[in-house]
């Protein structure tokens, strides 16, 4: 059986709105397969078991996250708004996957079994993102890391627990964002040059 990469593509569709209706434990491969549309045997032409699909899910999710990153990372505009923006490819999407399922707590734990060396290369990949606009702003003068003390590494790692933060009092993926664009907005005021 030859494998189309369009079916592939449904099956985790379909298997990213199962695990996030009913946690990893209580998703079976019956209910995989109906929900994609395939026959059971085709699900297991592509994947061996649940584990390799909450993978694929998993790295689909990460895939994701790059893609939005690396596009708000080459954005044209002010400095606050692609550090938002590239704040919020990480940051909102995960904030949205985690309230938006009751499992969040067992779709994190399955994760971290499941998937612990993909997510920490795409963390690795994201906060390269991330310095390479730091390093782009300190080159263009926007921003002034020396004169305001910090290393550079520092102030990726306060704009990565600030992207952490704004989770604080947000009920919404719209709240979230608008807590990024004030702790980005902050950050950017403490390093621009005066």
């Amino acid at each position: 059986m030859a494998l189309d990469a369009a079916r592939r593509a449904r099956i985790i569709e379909a298997a990213t709105v199962l695990f996030a209706a009913y946690g990893f434990r209580r998703t079976s491969m019956d209910q995989l397969a109906a929900e994609a549309g395939v026959a059971k045997p085709t699900l297991y032409a592509y994947f061996v078991d649940k584990q390799a699909v909450f993978a694929a899910v998993v790295d689909d999710v990460l895939a994701g996250i790059l893609a939005e990153a690396r596009a708000a990372a080459a954005e044209e505009g002010s400095l606050e708004q692609r550090i938002t923006d590239v704040l919020s490819a990480k940051f909102s999407r995960v904030f949205d996957l985690v309230h938006s399922s009751p499992h969040a707590a067992d779709l994190l734990a399955s994760s971290e079994e499941t998937s612990r060396t993909a997510t920490e290369l795409a963390d690795e990949a994201y906060r390269s993102i991330l310095t390479g606009v730091v390093v782009g702003a300190s080159r263009t003068g926007e921003i002034d890391l020396a004169g305001a003390r910090i290393s550079r590494s520092g102030f990726v790692a306060a704009l990565m627990q600030a992207g952490h933060g704004a989770a604080y009092g947000a009920t919404s993926s719209v709240q979230h964002r608008r807590n990024l664009e004030v702790l980005a907005r902050l950050l950017v005021a403490g390093v621009t040059r005066r």
